[in-house]
């Protein structure tokens, strides 16, 4: 009886270990925040780069957060967004944040408590569930998003980001001298999680405005290999930008154009199969066309 008492034990413990391990579906970075209007309409855009099972439940809240101390300073708004079914990795949903129940472009929303971003510097913290993490290290951290820079000041308008998020965020700006409206330039993006966060947290890489922004239409392909790695294998084309060139991945025997933000050929060359770069102005944005494709890309 002893045996079978202490075996019991074990399985019950190991039961309830496995429960809380598994207690999250999603991790860090699996939603992204990509865009804000704090000025009216106000909106708020999130892409998912990892599928949301069904029926997740997933908080934002203006709500600062203290990662010195680890605490929340309270009374602003949260909001709860939730599922039906499964959404894809690459769906993109915009809420529309002026009305109550605030609409969406996919799931819905089922709870708001006066969430309501301010035109005077605010922060989107986003987590899974319903209640709210309680220190930096908290599994349930997904994204944070910033008008301004992240920085603890104790009011309104400003929020650190919990250390759980080193890699899943973005600010508008390095100082409180914040932006109303900001979203993700780039509008076709295709890669791994990482590579699709190394884009979405690059704040050279949002289009920033202190009156309302109309919101793109996205394309998001996350992949679990790389996108060049991707392109050589289906030969299809895949554009980039980094380190102060244009990187383009092609079948080869393809003729590239590049323009300037004013309309202007400023390159135009056969491309070779593979990988293939061209030197351009760093913090300059360039239209791209290759074949079929055409896609903007800001130069960092």
């Amino acid at each position: 009886m002893r045996k079978n008492y202490f075996l019991k034990t074990v399985f019950v413990a190991f039961a309830m270990f496995t429960c809380s391990f598994s207690s999250y579906a999603l991790t860090a970075g699996d939603i992204a925040v990509i865009g804000v209007n704090t000025d009216a309409t106000k909106t708020l855009t999130f892409v998912a780069l990892a599928d949301i099972p069904a029926n997740t439940v997933v908080s934002f809240t203006d709500n600062a957060w203290n990662a010195t101390t680890s605490a929340w300073r309270t009374g602003e708004g949260t909001i709860q967004w939730t599922n039906t079914s499964v959404t894809t990795a690459g769906t993109v949903v915009t809420l529309t944040i002026d009305a109550s129940p605030y609409p969406a472009t996919a799931g819905s929303v089922t709870t708001n408590s006066n969430f309501n971003l301010s035109a005077s510097g605010d922060q989107v913290l986003v987590y899974e569930g319903t209640t709210a993490p309680a220190t930096n290290g908290d599994a349930a951290w997904l994204f944070a998003f910033s008008t301004e820079s992240f920085a603890w000041g104790n009011n309104t308008n400003t929020s650190d980001y919990p250390t759980a998020l080193s890699s899943a965020y973005v600010a508008m700006a390095s100082s409180t001298t914040e932006w109303d409206d900001a979203y993700l330039t780039n509008t076709t993006v295709s890669g791994t999680k990482e590579e699709i966060l190394a884009i979405v947290t690059n704040t050279d890489n949002y289009t920033k405005s202190n009156t309302i922004l109309s919101i793109p239409s996205y394309s998001f392909t996350v992949s679990a290999t790389s996108s060049i790695a991707n392109a050589k294998e289906k030969k299809e084309v895949v554009v980039s930008a980094s380190n102060g060139e244009i990187v383009i991945s092609s079948k080869g025997g393809e003729t590239v154009q590049v323009y300037n933000i004013l309309g202007k050929l400023v390159k135009s060359a056969i491309l070779p199969e593979g990988v293939s770069t061209i030197t351009a102005s760093i913090g300059q944005l360039y239209v791209v066309k290759v074949g079929s494709t055409t896609q903007k890309v800001l130069v960092k």
